[in-house]
Formats: C-alpha cells, sequence, structure tokens
C-alpha cells in the first residue's frame, strides 16, 4: 500500500483483520474515533466493532445485546455517550454502555417505534443544537 500525507505528516495505512465477515466482503456503513481514542467500525451485517487505543480488536453481535448485526450509523453525543443506529429489522436506536466489555452486553437502552421513533431503521443519527439525538 501506498503512504500519503495527514497534516504534514507521512502515513502509511496497514491492512488490520478486524473480522471474519459475512461472505467475502466486511461492509463496513461507518467509523468514528470516539472522545477516548476507540475507533468504532459499524457493518451492515458483520455487528459492530471497537478498537481501544490499545489496539485489540473487540466484536460485539446480537450476542452481546444489539438488536441485529445490519447497523447504518455511530454517533457520539455531547455528554460522550455512543448511540448506534439500525438498518435491519428489528432495530431502532441503541445508546451504549459507557464501559464496553467483551463477553458482556453492550447496549445500555434499546428505543424503537414504541418508544417513539418514527421507524425502526436509523439510517443517520444526528445531534440537534439543544444536544438531542436526532
Amino acid at each position: 500500500m501506498s503512504g500519503g500525507f495527514v497534516g504534514g505528516v507521512r502515513v502509511a495505512p496497514e491492512p488490520v483483520q478486524l473480522v471474519r465477515p459475512v461472505g467475502d466482503v466486511l461492509f463496513i456503513t461507518s467509523i468514528m474515533r470516539d472522545r477516548r481514542g476507540a475507533l468504532w467500525v459499524a457493518t451492515g451485517g458483520s455487528g459492530l466493532i471497537r478498537i481501544p487505543p490499545s489496539g485489540e480488536v473487540e466484536h460485539y453481535t446480537l450476542a452481546n445485546g444489539l438488536p441485529a448485526n445490519g447497523i447504518a450509523s455511530l454517533l457520539q453525543d455531547s455528554e460522550g455517550k455512543i448511540w448506534v443506529g439500525f438498518r435491519i429489522m428489528p432495530g431502532g436506536l441503541v445508546r451504549l454502555v459507557d464501559e464496553p466489555a467483551p463477553g458482556r452486553s453492550i447496549a445500555s437502552r434499546v428505543y424503537t417505534q414504541t418508544d417513539g421513533l418514527p421507524g425502526d431503521w436509523i439510517a443517520d443519527a444526528r445531534m440537534a443544537s439543544d444536544g438531542a439525538v436526532i
């Protein structure tokens, strides 16, 4: 792989094996770095990946409390909470726990149409000027 410059610093990307993809493709739908420096990778069918600054790869799926493995969006709000929007039913909007850990549930709260969402497919989540997640 060839490198480039970012902010005057030469960078060279290195491939990282995140998870075993569904089929032959790992379909990445969103990437976000949180305030603590962890990299979050949302996938279209393989769940959620978190890489903390220490570098180990954590993988979260239905087995860890997510309502589905098809994720569409990631957002960190003004309080530092991480929100995940889903593109597959059942889905909705999930607020993650403050301290994720492999082997434990990562979902703090799941919001769906029964909680007032207009639908359970959340293609994109944003933060309003008042701090509300929309």
